[in-house]
């Protein structure tokens, strides 16, 4: 019954850690999406 507990607890640690990842990413093509746009507008002004 010890392991059932175990498992699960790693099974949340994981998820957990897995969310982590996938927003940082989302974040970084958040910021990189800003940048293109930034730049675009610098382009459009010279």
């Amino acid at each position: 019954k010890k392991t059932k507990m175990k498992k699960r607890k790693e099974k949340k640690r994981k998820d957990k850690e897995m969310k982590k990842r996938r927003n940082e990413e989302k974040n970084n093509k958040d910021k990189e999406m800003k940048n293109e746009k930034l730049v675009e507008k610098l382009v459009e002004k010279s």
